[in-house]
């Protein structure tokens, strides 16, 4: 089973399963979200730079806490096989990721290394079509342990299917 690649079918909205950080302050931030989502869409056709040939697509991540939603946008270079990525934020930090094998025909697993002058941290996210609900199979769940403990990272936060996402309901904003 060859990696997925960042193609016509996963532009898309993603909701997080699940999730490991080897950054314990940021793995404790996971732990205080209702919901995430993750959005990959069209931005700007294939370009040359270098003989490379690269991809920009935008990425908007949402977060829920109770009910506001804070919602975090960014450009992400896509490398030669669209396997591999890198996302454009200003210089403040870097953001690399892959994608990885899974058996779940609705799922994506993302592995992101990040560098900054405060964290390194290597993380990884189990995410499934938001229109497919955000339970996976045991035998899935049990896969993405697996891969979750063969890099070392601590115990996977699930997040709760019950929990409603941002953009579905009203939710009201609170300052």
């Amino acid at each position: 089973m060859d990696p997925p690649r960042l193609d016509q079918q996963l532009l898309r909205k993603w909701a997080l399963v699940a999730g490991s950080l080897s950054h314990p302050a940021s793995l404790e931030a996971l732990k205080t979200r209702d919901g995430i989502t993750m959005e990959f869409s069209p931005s700007t056709p294939n370009t040359t730079q270098n003989s490379n040939t690269t991809t920009t697509v935008h990425y908007t991540q949402t977060n829920r806490f109770g009910i506001r939603c804070e919602y975090l946008t960014y450009n992400i270079s896509l490398l030669n096989d669209n396997s591999t990525f890198r996302f454009d934020v200003g210089g403040r930090f870097n953001l690399t990721g892959v994608f990885l094998e899974t058996s779940c025909p609705d799922c994506l697993v993302m592995k992101w290394e990040v560098m900054s002058r405060r964290r390194e941290s290597t993380d990884l996210y189990l995410l499934r079509k938001v229109e497919g609900g955000r339970e996976v199979e045991e035998e899935e769940m049990e896969e993405f342990r697996k891969q979750v403990e063969c890099l070392g990272l601590p115990p996977p936060v699930v997040m709760e299917p019950g929990n409603v996402l941002c953009g579905f309901y009203q939710l009201l904003w609170k300052d």
